[in-house]
This record gives C-alpha cells, structure tokens and sequence, in this order.
C-alpha cells in the first residue's frame, strides 16, 4: 500500500527510450534487443494490438490483431523483420528479461505523384521519404524511358512530359542497400473540359463578377452625364395652363389701353362675352 492508502500500480517492466527504424519497403529491419534467444521475449505489441507469437524453424511468427503475420529472425541478438512493407509501420513493444523496450518503425516507400496541365503536358514527380543518398530511373513499359520523349530534370526526380504518352510508368529508386519501385500507374489526363480544373471555375467567376461591376458603373456614369447636359423644365398644373392660356389671349389681341382708366372694365367685360351680331364693328366703349 502506498502512503496515501491506494494500491500502487507500476509496471514489473522498466522502460527504454523510444527508438526511430527507418528502412527502406523490401529490405529488412532490425531490431536491436540484445537477447540471445527467443524465450526471453516475453511480450511483444504492435501499435497498441497484443501479438500472439509462436515459434517455428527458428523463426518467431507474430499475429497482430487482424494484419498479416509476421515473420521475426534472430541474428547477433536482433530480432529481424524480412521484406518489409509500408503496412508494417508502427509501434513496436517488446518485453523481456523485465524490461519494454520501444521502436518506430517508419517505412520508406517511393510515389509517384502525377499532375495534367491544360496545355496538354503533364508532371511526374517520385516522392521518398529519405535523407539517403538516391539516384532515380524511369521506366515506360518495362523499358527505359527515352530523353526525346520526356524532360529530366532535379535529378531524374521530376519528368516532364510534353505530351500524354499511353504506357505503365514506374520509378525505380536506387539506394546504398538495395534499389525499389514504384507501383505502376497509367497516366491519363482529360484536356478538353476545362471545368474540372478549380482554378479555371474561380477565373470565370470573377470575370462574371467584374463584368457586372463594370456595367453598373458605366450607367451611372451616363445618367450622370445626362443630367448636366439636359435641364428639365416643370410640368405645369390644370389651373396654371388655363391662366396661361388667357394670358396669352389677352397679349396678341395688342388692343390699346385708353388714356384714361375707365374702359378697363369694359374691355374685361367684351373678351369674356360672346360677340355681338354685326360683326366687331358694332363694339363700342361706354363714357
């Protein structure tokens, strides 16, 4: 019991520092254990999952939860995983002599990333995940591919191709332990729908957008322009046009005022009546 009365829960193994493996996909891995026989290891886990291990031929066969078995070698007190795969990556715990000892394995696998351009080339880049010193090759079904039909260039790493070529293209890559390949691919690029290349739909959308921008603002730019140069004149009411009609009347008949301010209202009285029979020579103003 522990001081504070809680049952204290150490694990009966002491654990080592976790070490990095990086390998290469097909070659070995080797686990350094330092154990000099299979008995000694106790227990072993991959990525959390217990393994089930049985011995055969001097080899350790490992069933980890639902991948593939795995086959374990003893060599100078390592214990040696064959023809690695890039599924093999993952947390290794193994338990011996009261001790866990932690390893990452990380598996270098070369890909191939493809990339269509609109003017009918296209990119092949094979990407590893080494610092390793590496020289890269291409293939075209099966065969060497030719300088006249492709670009080399950071080192073999990236080809350049001036037009589709129908074929299987693999990288091989070759290392200071071995060399590997890329799985086959078969490029296939569509030049003639525009629409599925993003970058084109987002152009198209803002030439939409500043094409209506455009035309908004040149109308207003000319409804501007035609307020300055025309000036509206108000439109007049019902009893304004009938004043201004008897005020025109009343301007071209020219009739003279007399020199004295009596015939006024006579005058007012003659243009509002109708004439009298005879014609105007029977008008006559009253003294």
């Amino acid at each position: 019991m522990s001081p504070l009365g809680k049952t204290s829960l150490s694990s009966p193994f002491s654990s080592s520092p976790d070490s990095t493996i990086g390998v290469f996909s097909g070659s070995s891995a080797k686990f350094p254990v330092e154990v000099e026989s299979f008995r000694n290891v106790q227990k072993m886990i991959w990525n959390n999952n217990n393994c089930s291990t049985t011995m055969k031929n001097d080899i350790l066969l490992a069933k980890c939860h639902s991948s593939s078995e795995r086959r374990l070698e003893l060599d100078n007190g390592s214990l040696v995983l064959r023809s690695v795969e890039k599924e093999d990556e993952g947390k290794y715990q193994f338990f011996f002599n009261d001790t866990e000892v932690l390893y990452t394995l990380k598996v270098f696998e070369p890909i191939i990333d493809a990339r269509c351009f609109p003017n009918g080339t296209a990119d092949l880049t094979c990407d590893m995940d080494s610092n390793e010193s590496m020289t890269f090759e291409w293939l075209l079904n099966n065969s060497r591919l030719n300088a006249h039909e492709a670009c080399i260039k950071d080192g073999g790493k990236k080809v350049r191709l001036e037009k589709s070529v129908p074929g299987e293209f693999v990288c091989k890559v070759k290392h200071d332990h071995g060399s590997l390949r890329t799985r086959p691919i078969v490029l296939s690029c569509s030049y003639g729908d525009l629409l599925q290349y993003p970058w084109f739909i987002y152009i198209l959308a803002g030439c939409a957008g500043a094409a209506a921008i455009l035309v908004a603002v040149v109308s207003s730019l000319i409804c501007c322009c035609m307020r300055r140069k025309h000036k509206f004149l108000p439109v007049p009411s019902e009893e304004e046009k009938d004043d201004g009609i008897t005020m025109s009347v009343v301007s071209s008949e020219g009739v003279k005022s007399p020199p004295n301010g009596d015939h006024v209202e006579a005058q007012a009285a003659q243009i509002d009546c109708p004439p009298m029979p005879g014609g105007p020579s029977d008008l006559f103003y009253v003294r």
